[in-house]
């Protein structure tokens, strides 16, 4: 509710303010709660010697147990995308594992190829992205957490 909002905002802030009191607090984005999904992790590092390097893998918790990562330099196409996808070996959990429907497999080398276009487009900006989870789902797919970071000037 709202009123549920106001109060979330309230404690959220208060928070930040205990952990670190001269924090620049800028606002807090609220959003709709997402459905549960196949967790994905998608970044992008931009390194000096190679330019963007993109890493898709498993996401939420399971990449720290896990580790299962590909990296790919960009730029990168959905055919590309694909088969970064394929070299995980949480692959079959997209493409429909034991009964389970396949998630949205093309939607998310969209994503991916799109990321890519744009770390490719702000290499000289851009020092690292994180959307870490994107939920899959059987249609479509939904960014939970994401965050950009610009290098210095």
């Amino acid at each position: 509710s709202r009123e549920q909002a106001h109060e979330a905002f309230d404690a959220i802030l208060a928070s930040c303010r205990g952990y670190k009191p001269d924090a620049n607090i800028k606002g807090i984005l609220v959003q709709e709660m997402a459905a549960p999904g196949t967790e994905i992790l998608l970044g992008v590092s931009c390194d000096p010697l190679f330019g963007p390097m993109m890493m898709v893998g498993l996401g939420g918790i399971f990449v720290e147990i896990f580790k299962d990562v590909v990296l790919y330099p960009a730029p990168l196409n959905k055919a590309e995308a694909l088969q970064m996808l394929k070299k995980l070996k949480a692959y079959p959990l997209l493409s429909g594992y034991r009964g389970q429907p396949a998630k949205d497999i093309d939607a998310l080398c969209e994503l991916i190829a799109k990321v890519s276009d744009y770390a490719v487009s702000k290499k000289d900006q851009l020092k690292e992205l994180d959307m870490n989870p994107v939920f899959v789902y059987e249609k479509g797919l939904s960014v939970v957490d994401a965050l950009v970071v610009l290098k210095e000037e």
